[in-house]
């Protein structure tokens, strides 16, 4: 939490006993900070507040109690001070409560001034915002710190040199950033991952594997699922959202005929579409027509496998497209039991290895805005 302004020591100093004498600019402090019990708002005196009070009978009452946060204060600026404390919900609304009862005006984190002169660090620090995983998180921290800006840098000064050859370096420079373009437009905004069929191949069920908790209703009618559901985790360390569509069939009905249209634009705007086939019923005309839809990173689901056996022999797929088999798209057939569980752990490998084939190393420079990427493959062009 970053507190701003020519009070903001002052204000924090209220609630806090530090470790040590005084927060002077540039020094970091351990604390403890006095919060009052939850639904009690602010404890002014924490001390008194701690003492048991008896009722008429003389019998203990209940305690009125001021809860201890451990905290760690920093002061970057003389108006700025920061407070690090437990990232859980609860924790950082109390702290919050407790700084607006002493006159603080809350903002959100898009609305904080920063400091920072270079765009592209102020562009990081704001996806870091936005970062739902260490793995996302770590590589943008090193684009704040330095390493998309000064690989821009260098790129710049190969190219503006009249040394012979030069020009051709500056472009391995270019590539060389371009390479992780879609991997870095993905560190704030998760892979999109659709799960695709027909009615009753066991979409739901597959996602609730997938989630490792019921997020979707299962039935065994058809068309049970009108409307998409979206489940928000990570693949490998990566942000992913998985996307429930309803089933893809000529429906009768205009809600449910709704919901199939927009089952086929949550796919056409999918990053990586699972197409699951029934291993009993196999391959069907509606597969073929997703087929036709879905992104090019693609990976043929066989569910139910625990119905019609290992060798699942209904699945019937089109020999052109196993002819595609060697893309690197094509992430292959993988069987899966969405009951048993059977094939969930490869097919999340099968997921990891399509959307993140090769990872960068630590201090590697990653664009990670479309706007940058437009630049650089503009500077290409040139």
């Amino acid at each position: 939490l970053a507190i701003s302004g020519p009070l903001a020591y002052s204000c924090v100093e209220r609630f806090v006993r530090l470790s040590g004498a005084g927060l002077a600019v540039g020094s970091l402090r351990f604390g403890v900070w006095e919060v009052a019990a939850v639904g009690q708002g602010h404890v002014k005196n924490p001390t008194a507040e701690r003492r048991a009070t008896l009722n008429i009978a003389g019998e203990p009452t209940a305690e009125r109690r001021a809860t201890l946060e451990q905290v760690v204060l920093t002061r970057p600026e003389a108006d700025t001070v920061e407070v690090h404390c437990h990232g859980g919900a609860a924790v950082c609304q109390a702290l919050l409560s407790d700084l607006v009862s002493a006159g603080c005006v809350l903002v959100a984190a898009e609305q904080w001034p920063s400091r920072l002169s270079c765009p592209l660090a102020r562009a990081a620090e704001e996806d870091l915002l936005n970062a739902t995983t260490d793995r996302a998180a770590a590589v943008l921290l090193d684009q704040f710190s330095g390493a998309l800006r000064k690989a821009v840098e260098h790129v710049a000064r190969r190219s503006a040199s009249d040394e012979l050859g030069n020009s051709a370096n500056a472009s391995a420079g270019l590539e060389q950033l371009l390479r992780w373009a879609d991997f870095g437009l993905h560190l704030s905004q998760p892979w999109r991952i659709v799960l695709a069929g027909p009615p009753n191949v066991g979409k739901s069920s597959l996602l609730n594997a997938l989630a490792g908790t019921r997020q979707a209703i299962v039935h065994h009618q058809p068309g049970t699922t009108r409307d998409w559901i979206e489940w928000s985790s990570a693949i490998d360390g990566w942000p992913v959202v998985f996307i429930d569509t309803a089933g893809i069939r000529a429906a009768s009905e205009p809600i449910e005929q709704a919901g199939v249209e927009r089952s086929l634009k949550r796919l056409i705007e999918a990053d990586l579409a699972l197409l699951v086939v029934d291993a009993q019923q196999g391959w069907t005309d509606e597969h073929a027509r997703l087929l036709e839809l879905a992104p090019a990173r693609r990976i043929i689901v066989c569910n139910k496998i625990d119905l019609a056996g290992v060798e699942a022999p209904g699945l019937v797929v089109p020999a052109l497209y196993l002819a595609r088999a060697e893309q690197q798209t094509f992430g292959g057939i993988v069987t899966t039991s969405a009951i048993d569980g059977t094939g969930i752990d490869r097919l999340l490998d099968a997921m990891a290895s399509i959307l993140v084939p090769e990872t960068p190393e630590a201090g590697i420079a990653v664009p990670f805005r479309a706007e940058q990427i437009e630049c650089l493959k503009q500077c290409r062009e040139l």
